[in-house]
């Protein structure tokens, strides 16, 4: 009516990855009454992450590997992608712990 045409191209996507559920067992196991963990979600189905890291999950998994993604809650001065971005980096020596005790915990 109005002689208006639409064409759609596709030109990036970003995928989405499910973490390996052995793995979320592990994390879960390793850190269940870690100092300083006061709750842990699991969420072995639900794709999480931004496209960089579920493309590297999903390549880890495509050779065999086991990835999850996991998140340390910290207050947030503004939301991401945001001028004012800024957390809580007090936050930081207890996942860089909780995630040594994963790695060190076969």
């Amino acid at each position: 009516m109005q002689g208006v045409s639409v064409s759609i191209e596709c030109v990036g996507a970003a995928s989405a990855c499910a973490a390996s559920p052995a793995l979320v067992e592990k994390v879960a196991t390793c850190l269940a009454g870690y100092p300083g963990i006061t709750h842990l979600v699991r969420h072995d189905v639900t794709p999480a992450g931004s496209e960089d890291a579920t493309s590297l999950m999903a390549r880890v998994m495509e050779r065999g590997g086991q990835a999850t993604y996991m998140i340390f809650g910290a207050d947030l001065a503004a939301g991401h992608h945001n001028a004012c971005f800024d957390f809580d980096e007090t936050v930081m020596p207890l996942a860089v712990g909780a995630l040594m005790q994963v790695a060190l915990n076969p």
